[in-house]
Order: C-alpha cells, then structure tokens, then sequence
C-alpha cells in the first residue's frame, strides 16, 4: 500500500482536498474555494489546527480557523499608506482599518495535486490579483501566489513563490495566522518562540521601537497558556535563519512544533477567545510597516522587484519527546 494519497471530498459543496499519510496516521485536510485553508489537521488522532465547526463558520469568518494566509499581515491604518512616491488607499474593513488582506477571503484555483513516495500528498493552488479588477483598482500591481500544501513524513509544509508579474516594484508584507489547537488542560501548554526583543503595541498598532522585555526574555525557555495576555496580541522580533517556536503538550509528553524561514522575522502570538487555541503568526514585516518612521531593516518594508519571486517555507508537526531521564 502506498504511504501517501489524496483524496477529492464534497463538504457542503465545497471541494476539500484531503492529504494522507499513512505512515504516520497524519491527515490533512484543504478547502481552496475558502481561501485555500488548511482547516484540519491530525496526526495520530491529535488535531494541531483549530478547525471551524463547519465550512459555512470557516466561510463567514476565515480568519479564525485553520492556516489564513495574510497580504498584507495585521493592519494599515486607516487603509492608506505610500510606497516609492505612490499612494494606497486600501477600503477599511475593520473598525476603519484595514486588515488582512483578500488572500484568506477568496477562491484560489488548483494547478496541481498528486502523491508518490518521493512528493507526499500535496496539492498547489495559485491566486492573481491580475483576475481581480477590485484589488487592482486599489493594489495595482499583478502579483502572483503560489502555494504548495504538502504532507510529508508526517509534517503539514507549506511552500510558497510570490512572483511580481508587473513593470512596477510592488510593496510586499506577508504572514500566515496559524491556529494551533491545546488540549483540555489549558495551563499545562507552554509556548516558546525564539525572541530578541518585543514591539511595544498600543491600541493594536506599533507605538515604538523594539526592546527587551520580560515576555522576549522569556518566551525562549517558555511561557504557559495562562500567562500570555489575552488581549490584542503580542509582537516579537525572532533570531535570524530559521525559526523553531513549540507548544508543548507535558501531559502527552509532545509538543506542536512550528519552523518558519528567515522570510519571517517577526512572530505575533495570539490568545483567540473562540477557541482553545494559541495562534503563532510569521510575518515578513511589522504591523503597518510602510507607515512608519523608522528604517525599512527595522520594519520589514520592502518591495517585491518586476520580475522578481519570493520563495519561503514553514512547516508544522507533532514532535514526541522524552525525558532525559528516561532510558
């Protein structure tokens, strides 16, 4: 028998491409026509993402469950920022901002899909702003998403290429808003990420440089569930190369293990209060990047060039360990 599979479901309409691993018992599953969402996924029985209680919940809030994907991350304020002589004004969507971006909102079209021993299960799906007259009457650029869902030795990967496909340089601000489901006993998870330094935030936008802090001291060794605040969100600036943040699991003796690619050097960590769950989010760039006064080595503003491809990996796993003691 084969390890790996993929099977094509209907789910209240939707098609849901479903990864196996057999090998593993891992099982993936992706909706593309909802953002193209990982919305579940399990390995061994355990679930890693927060699912949504259904497609129709997923569709009318898809920033809550699964893998949304984030252009631009967070927010810009007001919806307005320029860029390189040119000015955006992006339609507010939340409280007179704008936040998220269209990515995690709509259809994404299937280019490919398959399994084999030396693949995995995968599938790829691709979106242009070029097929959106709306997004180009405010983001004039053609950008191009290409993302690689695939389930391999029991890890959930995802690969992507953003390819600029205009004349013009493109602004660029990527990042995922991962859930990652807990179990029942919330205080025993701790969460540890590979921070430097925090970005002070107020009232949900950068308020001043980064600096040190009790929580980016800590968060290397580990910070428990109960401690990590649970209003807005908090924004640490990660090591350099590539990032291993985990959830650890002391009752199970595993941990949630999350690796992201030096593309992200800024992580958010968010308490959400729909679910029992931890959200840890990669972002290439501060929140609201392009409005802010201090150098784009510091924010993360940067441009995509005419022609040019930015490539990037993360990937997320259920990791068992073992204690030093044991033999």
């Amino acid at each position: 028998m084969d390890s790996y599979r993929i099977q094509l479901v209907n789910e209240q309409g939707e098609a849901v491409y479903v990864l196996l691993d057999a090998a593993h018992e891992a099982e993936a599953q992706i909706v593309p026509a909802i953002g193209n969402n990982a919305f579940r996924f399990t390995v061994s029985g355990q679930s890693l993402l927060l699912p949504p209680p259904d497609l129709g919940a997923l569709a009318a809030s898809p920033t809550r469950y699964g893998i949304p994907f984030l252009f631009p991350p967070n927010r810009i304020r007001e919806g307005r920022f320029s860029f390189q002589g040119r000015s955006y004004e992006l339609p507010p969507n939340s409280d007179g901002h704008y936040i998220h971006g269209e990515l995690t909102r709509r259809p994404w079209k299937v280019v490919d899909y398959g399994a084999s021993e030396e693949e995995g299960a995968f599938i790829a799906c691709q979106f242009d702003f070029a097929d959106h007259p709306d997004i180009m009457a405010a983001f004039p650029h053609p950008l191009s998403f290409l993302m690689t869902y695939r389930l391999w030795n029991g890890r959930l990967i995802l690969e992507g290429l953003v390819k600029n496909e205009g004349a013009e340089a493109a602004p660029f601000a990527l990042g995922f808003h991962p859930y990652f489901q807990l179990g029942e006993e919330l205080a025993e998870h701790t969460v540890i990420v590979p921070s430097i330094n925090e970005w002070p935030v107020q009232n949900l936008f950068v308020a001043s440089l980064p600096e040190e802090t009790s929580f980016s001291r800590s968060y290397p060794d580990g910070v428990v569930f109960p401690d990590i605040p649970a209003e807005g969100y908090q924004l640490l600036q990660m090591n350099n190369g590539t990032n291993r943040s985990e959830i650890k699991f002391p009752g199970k003796n595993a941990a949630i293990v999350y690796e992201t690619d030096a593309v992200f050097p800024y992580m958010v960590v968010f308490k959400p209060s729909w679910g029992a769950a931890v959200s840890l989010e990669p972002y290439s760039c501060v929140t609201d990047c392009f409005n802010l006064p201090w150098a784009a080595e510091l924010t993360g503003a940067r441009a995509v060039e005419p022609g040019q491809a930015v490539s990037f990996q993360c990937s997320v796993y259920w990791e068992k360990t073992y204690s030093r003691f044991m033999l």
